[in-house]
């Protein structure tokens, strides 16, 4: 397993503190753990973490529009290292943080589903078949969904399971 997507069906069930915590902790040693912000609503983790936004996912999507482009040079060039573990941060703004996974996404979900030894963590904040992210989410080994305890938000579920599943 090297991909997995977090997600939510509405906003605000700790999709991002999940995705670090994961991160943090990913369980195979020998491998790089890269945690990556591809929030279409825009990145918060850089701010929270005390590190800077840039380089981050911006810089990533330009490095893998070029020729060759590996994972592993993705995590130098857009990525920083945190107590073990790496952050591309997305940015802030979620005009930029569209528009970047509207143009990127699908090449970078195939460079991430081809680098060998790194674990990619993506939270994609809310996911559905409109979203940007989307194309991660379809590359993905595992996505994983999250919604808040209430009755509203758990009804959401089943639906997007079933729509999400059928879109690939």
């Amino acid at each position: 397993m090297s991909t997995v997507v977090l997600g939510s069906v509405s906003g605000g069930p700790g999709v991002s503190t999940l995705a670090s915590g994961l991160t943090a902790v990913w369980p195979d040693g020998d491998d790089t753990a890269v945690l990556v912000e591809a929030d279409p609503d825009g990145g918060r983790l850089a701010a929270e973490l005390g590190v800077a936004a840039e380089p981050g996912l911006v810089a990533a999507a330009l490095s893998a529009r070029g020729p060759g482009c590996l994972g592993a040079d993705l995590v130098t060039q857009a990525a920083v290292q945190i107590d073990g573990w790496w952050l591309m941060p997305g940015p802030p703004s979620p005009e930029q943080a569209w528009a970047v996974l509207s143009r990127s996404a699908a090449v970078l979900a195939r460079v991430f589903s081809a680098a060998p030894k790194i674990r990619w963590v993506l939270d994609c904040g809310r996911l559905s078949t409109r979203s940007p992210a989307m194309p991660f989410a379809t590359a993905a080994d595992v996505v994983v969904l999250l919604s808040a305890g209430t009755f509203g938000a758990l009804q959401l579920l089943p639906s997007r399971v079933s729509v999400l599943a059928a879109s690939g």
